[in-house]
């Protein structure tokens, strides 16, 4: 995966309404007007993945702070992410 942003890869049309990054994970929430739809997109520089979690006006910071765990629960995004080692 290269070295682009969220903020340089957001989908036109989109509008960026909040933005992190932390070690080598990008996550972005955006809006598209368009259709009034809310997603929170996710690029992980080091795992090499890249999602989309759509997501409603109730969870969006909620996603955006745990994308992860909301990304695990959609099967729009099996074989999508990374697998991580289970708990003992």
């Amino acid at each position: 995966m290269s070295e682009l942003s969220i903020q340089e890869i957001v989908p036109s049309g989109f509008r960026e309404l909040n933005y992190r990054e932390a070690d080598g994970i990008s996550v972005a929430l955006v809006w598209k007007p368009e259709d009034d739809s809310l997603s929170v997109l996710v690029d992980d520089a080091k795992a090499e993945t890249a999602f989309e979690v759509s997501v409603t006006p109730e969870t969006a910071v909620q996603v955006f702070e745990h994308p992860y765990a909301y990304a695990a629960l959609s099967s729009d995004l099996v074989g999508m992410l990374p697998d991580f080692p289970q708990a003992a």
